[in-house]
Order: structure tokens, then C-alpha cells, then sequence
């Protein structure tokens, strides 16, 4: 949920595992850029995909969806307009007239998409994890399997 706040306790009982997932390190968000757009047409390399991540500090996977769907339709928005420009049908458009995805393309989209979850929520979203979360990181690994506290 988005809102574990507002879950109450008898709610909680019943979830044995609550996971508090943080937004994507600049590493996860240049691997998931890389992912998103792996199967479209594209001329970004690593310079312009590290680029991509820097901008993005603060997006989630649902934002950085958002700017890739955008910026993937921006080479046919563009050859629409020229088409419309120079009174040509939308219909004589075919795959080799769409240039390929540059980082360009993602200019636009930079602007419109902004980050969906506010820093007020993450600090709620933290203090929720600290109060009620499941402790991923105290595994038995970690204990060196000194069971002696049991």
C-alpha cells in the first residue's frame, strides 16, 4: 500500500511480511532505463544512459516508466508534425521513417514527468518501516548462526 499509515493494527497482523521498498538507487534507475527500452529502437550508450540517471534522483519505477513511454512516442510525434508540415498522410509513415530513440527524446518527457512521491511521504514511509516493518537485513546470515540468544 501507499498508505501504511493508515493501516490499523488488526490489519498489520495479518501481513507476516511488511517490506518497505525505497525508490531506485541511480544505479537501479540506469539499469531499469536500459530494461525499459531495450526492445525499442535506440541509439542511447552508457554516457547518455548515466546522464538519464542523474536527472532522475527521486523518481520511481512508475515515474521512469512514464518518461520512457513518452520519450519512445517523441520520434513519431516529430515525423508526424514534419508529415503534417509538409502535407503528407500519417498513413505513409512506415518503421524506417521513425529515427530511433536518441537522449534527446527524453528532453520533453525530463519536463512533464515529475517525481510522484514527495520527500514528507518518504520520511513517513521510513518511520512506518523502522515502527512496524519486517526486518529483511536481520537475517541468520548475519547473526554468523549464533542461535545462542534463542
Amino acid at each position: 500500500t501507499n498508505r501504511p499509515q493508515e493501516l490499523d493494527e488488526a490489519v498489520r497482523r495479518r501481513f507476516v511480511h511488511r517490506l518497505y521498498i525505497p525508490l531506485p538507487s541511480e544505479d537501479d534507475r540506469k539499469a531499469l532505463f536500459r530494461v525499459m527500452i531495450c526492445n525499442e529502437r535506440h541509439v542511447l550508450n552508457d554516457s547518455d544512459f548515466d546522464r538519464l540517471a542523474g536527472k532522475t534522483d527521486g523518481y520511481s519505477g512508475a515515474d521512469l516508466s512514464a518518461v520512457c513511454k513518452a520519450a519512445a512516442m517523441e520520434p513519431l510525434r516529430l515525423l508526424v508534425e514534419e508529415m503534417k508540415r509538409a502535407g503528407k498522410s500519417i498513413e505513409d509513415v512506415d518503421n524506417d521513417s521513425v529515427n530511433p530513440i536518441s537522449i534527446n527524446h527524453f528532453k520533453g518527457p525530463l519536463k512533464q514527468v515529475k517525481p510522484s512521491v514527495s520527500p514528507k511521504d518518504l520520511v513517513q514511509y521510513e518511520e512506518w518501516d523502522g515502527l512496524y516493518g519486517t526486518m529483511a537485513s536481520h537475517s541468520m546470515e548475519e547473526n554468523d548462526g549464533d542461535d545462542s540468544d534463542w
